[in-house]
C-alpha cells in the first residue's frame, strides 16, 4: 500500500511543481470590492485553492464521521467493562462445573 501511495504521490507532487514553476507570472486578484487588488503569482493562488479545498474536504469528513466515532468510544466503553467482568469473577472448576451440569439421561 505504501508502495501504491510514493508511486502516485510523487509523479503528482513533480507535476504541481512543474506547473508552478511554469506558471510564475503575477496576475491580480480581488477578493472583496472593498480591499484593493493584490498583485501574486498563479501558483500561490493554486495552492491556496488547493489548500482551501482539503481543509474544508477533512472539516467534512470529520463532522460527518461524529456519529461513528461516538459509537465505536461506546463500544470500546462496553468492551473494557465486559473484560473487567470477566476478569473479576473467579474459573470455574471442572469439579465445579460437573456439580453444576444437570444430570442428563444417556
Amino acid at each position: 500500500m505504501k508502495f501504491i501511495f510514493w508511486l502516485i504521490s510523487i509523479p503528482l507532487s513533480l507535476c504541481v511543481l512543474l506547473w508552478a514553476i511554469i506558471n510564475a507570472d503575477y496576475v491580480s486578484f480581488q477578493y472583496l470590492p472593498v480591499l484593493d487588488p493584490v498583485t501574486i503569482p498563479v501558483f500561490s493562488l493554486f495552492l491556496a485553492a488547493l489548500g482551501g479545498g482539503f481543509i474544508w474536504g477533512a472539516l467534512s469528513v470529520w463532522l460527518l464521521s461524529g456519529k461513528e466515532r461516538r459509537e465505536r468510544r461506546e463500544l470500546k466503553k462496553q468492551l473494557r467493562r465486559l473484560e473487567k467482568e470477566m476478569t473479576d469473577k473467579p474459573a470455574v472448576t471442572t469439579q465445579q462445573a460437573v456439580i453444576a451440569a444437570p444430570d442428563l439421561p444417556f
